[in-house]
Order: structure tokens, then C-alpha cells, then sequence
């Protein structure tokens, strides 16, 4: 029930906050079970507060709702009575709805008592509500991003903390959810379902420029996931790996290259093998044979070479490979790769020309 209040009075799910209100279980009393006792219930939770009928009322499944809106009416004036409340009470649930009606009163002072009370010795579980009430009333995306480290303080908000960040801006774009992530790796459960819903474009720049190789690492993974479920990804991952006949450096700078693991189709792996060959041929022109054989080790997948019809192994050779490769891509679209690194002439018997 704890987990049930934390993630839905204060952090969204809307529609079943009035359904929680209503069920939230009636406060302990040694009187008859089926009948509010509002007299006992005083005589052993008396605040010395002019708002002690209200403190009371947070205990009442009934009466919360009502004291709640009244509390948050009376606003500033409160604040010092619900602190008292929070200090000083046995009933967790009292203290749940307390937290709740501070939380509700739009003044800088309620932000202030939320703060104490998360910084304070309470409760883990009420100092948790407090975190989700602050985390709740950020109104920015950097507000919200500065209050990252409650996810690994307190495990439960992992979820809520996302679903806020999806409310406030949904402007964080993969790589920024990726350094989030390496900063405080407990966000991972948070941003992987939006990375895997983000456009797979600036995923693949990371992934073969950006200086840091573990987002490149991380990068690929996703993509190899996206590949899956987003049919964009792959057409974008062919574009990025087509060659370009006036390049004068690879595509990929300053790293590894990665082609991430997606059960390629016969075409597309066909279409992808043919751009690899393709910067194979330009690196051994170039003299690049570090990055030749970083092409090299993505070809020589077995899935992508079973995939498209090749042998399971052929030499890292660019001759060896052509040879392989014709009979799949065929005599006449080998002829136009040659001839637009303009080696035709050197590789034409390969092909049966």
C-alpha cells in the first residue's frame, strides 16, 4: 500500500488518486472496528495546533480529502502545524497525507518544509514521499534534472522521476538521457524505454563520432535493440554507412567502428556488406590498415554473412572479398562499386569480366 501511495499521490497517475483516497486503510483504534471514533482518535493524537481537528482528520480514510483541501486553503498558516504533525505522529498515514496537503500549497515556504523533511531523521518511507512531493512540484527539466540523486537515494522513485521528466519536457534527446545514465547508472531503468523510443539518428552519430567509447558502446546496443522494433533504423544505419565517392577520411573518426547486431534481412545485408566492401576497397587506397581491418571484423559476422548468402569465413583480403562477395551482389552491381573506387580494371576477372 506504502509503494501504491508514493507513486500515486504524488507522482501522477491521476486517475487513481480518488480511488486511493477512498481506500486508504482506516487508522488503528481499539475500538469497535466499523466506527470512527473521533473523540479517542483526538485524545491520543492532540497536536497543540489551532488546526488539530484537521491533523486529526488526516488519520480518516473519510475526512482526509476534506482536511486536505482545507489545510491547503489555509496555506502558509499551516505549515508550522503539519510540521508539528510530521514530527510528532505515530500514523503513517496521517503523515502520508500531511506531506500530501504541503505539497498542493503553491508557496515557496511549502518547498522549504518538503526539503527539511527529506534532509530530516524521519521515516525512510516518509522521507521518500517527501522526495516524491518535491520531485513533483519541479515545474523545469534542469530543476528536475539537479534532484537526480533521490533515484539512487530512494530506489522507488526510479519510475516516478521518469514519468515527470516525460511531463516537463520529453526535450532530453538519447544523448543526454546516455550521460545521465553513466552519471547515475540506477536511471537506466528510467531512460531506456525512451531511448528505444527516440529516433535513431543521433544514436548513430554517437555511435561513430563521439569521443567518449563507452556512449559509443552503449549507443550500439541501443541501436541493435531498435533495430528490432523501429523500422527507421535500419535505412538510417544504411545511410550512414554509405560510401561516398568523394570522402577523403571514414565515416567513423577517433574509434572503434560498430555495426550493431540486428538480424539482417538478405537485402539490407546485402546493402550493408556492399557499403563495408565499399570503404574496405577506400582504406586499402588510403593506406588505412587499422580501419580496413576494423571493417574487417563487423563483415566477417557470421549471422550478416549467413544472412545474405556468403561463407561463414573469407580472408581479410580485398580480393578474397570481392570474389565472395560477386556471385551474392551480382556481376553487373559489382562492376559500378569497382568503378566508382575506379579499381574496376584491377578486380574485373574477379567477377567473371
Amino acid at each position: 500500500m506504502h509503494l501504491i501511495f508514493v507513486v500515486n499521490i504524488f507522482l501522477g497517475c491521476d486517475s487513481q488518486r480518488e480511488k486511493d483516497i477512498n481506500n486508504l486503510p482506516k487508522p488503528k483504534d481499539t475500538t469497535e472496528k466499523t466506527v470512527y471514533n473521533a473523540e479517542i482518535k483526538k485524545s491520543y493524537q492532540k497536536y497543540g495546533t489551532s488546526h488539530d481537528d484537521l491533523l486529526n482528520d488526516l488519520g480518516s480514510s473519510e475526512r482526509s480529502k476534506d482536511a486536505i483541501a482545507k489545510l491547503v486553503k489555509i496555506g502558509k498558516p499551516a505549515l508550522p502545524s503539519l510540521q508539528i504533525l510530521i514530527n510528532t505522529s505515530q500514523d503513517m498515514t496521517a503523515k502520508g497525507w500531511g506531506i500530501q496537503a504541503i505539497s498542493q500549497m503553491p508557496i515557496s515556504e511549502a518547498s522549504i518544509l518538503l526539503t527539511d523533511i527529506e534532509k530530516s531523521d524521519q521515516e525512510t518511507l516518509v522521507k521518500t514521499w517527501a522526495a516524491a512531493a518535491i520531485i513533483n512540484r519541479t515545474t523545469s527539466k534542469q530543476e528536475l534534472l539537479d534532484l537526480v540523486s533521490y533515484v539512487s537515494t530512494y530506489p522507488a522513485l526510479k519510475r516516478p522521476f521518469g514519468l515527470q521528466l516525460e511531463r516537463l519536457s520529453g526535450d532530453l534527446n538519447a544523448l543526454q538521457m546516455l550521460e545521465l545514465i553513466q552519471k547515475m547508472p540506477t536511471l537506466q531503468e528510467t531512460f531506456a524505454p525512451l531511448i528505444l523510443k527516440s529516433e535513431p539518428k543521433l544514436l548513430i552519430d554517437v555511435m561513430l563520432t563521439h569521443a567518449d567509447m563507452t556512449l559509443r558502446r552503449q549507443s550500439a546496443g541501443y541501436l541493435a535493440s531498435m533495430g528490432r522494433s523501429n523500422r527507421n533504423t535500419i535505412p538510417q544505419l544504411l545511410k550512414a554507412y554509405d560510401f561516398t565517392p568523394s570522402a577523403r577520411e571514414v565515416m567513423w573518426k577517433g574509434g572503434p567502428l560498430y555495426v550493431p547486431s540486428i538480424n539482417w534481412d538478405k537485402e539490407n545485408g546485402v546493402a550493408l556488406f556492399a557499403h563495408l566492401l565499399s570503404w574496405h576497397i577506400f582504406c586499402e587506397k588510403q593506406n588505412l590498415r587499422d580501419q580496413q581491418n576494423q571493417l574487417y571484423n563487423n563483415m566477417r559476422s557470421v549471422t550478416l554473412l549467413q544472412s545474405i548468402g556468403m561463407p561463414r569465413y573469407v580472408r581479410n583480403s580485398t580480393a578474397e572479398i570481392i570474389k565472395a562477395f560477386a556471385p551474392v551482389y551480382g556481376s553487373r552491381n559489382m562492376q559500378v562499386l569497382l568503378e566508382e573506387q575506379k579499381v574496376y580494371k584491377q578486380y574485373a576477372h574477379l567477377i567473371g569480366q
